[in-house]
């Protein structure tokens, strides 16, 4: 069984301000195969516009794209969840 995927953001800070733009990337140890299929949560929702992706950029950070991101892929359990904020 593969280990639990980490959620990371770049730039590296849980707060983001409106406007600004964030990656969030689903880091799985071992890696998996390039094409590994990845599912992305927000608040315990799936995201159906993230689905497949490695990483995710949002390019314009907006109000409501805070919260409680988890990811995973087929074979592995849910990432911990990792919370962004938003400032305004």
């Amino acid at each position: 069984s593969s280990s639990k995927p980490i959620v990371s953001f770049d730039p590296n800070w849980v707060t983001v301000f409106t406007k600004e733009s964030v990656t969030l990337t689903c880091n799985v140890d071992p890696p998996e195969p390039r094409d590994q299929i990845y599912y992305w949560y927000r608040d315990n929702q799936i995201i159906p516009l993230y689905l497949g992706a490695k990483s995710v950029k949002i390019d314009y950070v907006k109000q409501e794209d805070g919260g409680s991101y988890q990811c995973q892929t087929v074979t592995s359990v849910k990432s911990e969840p990792v919370t962004l904020q938003v400032a305004h």
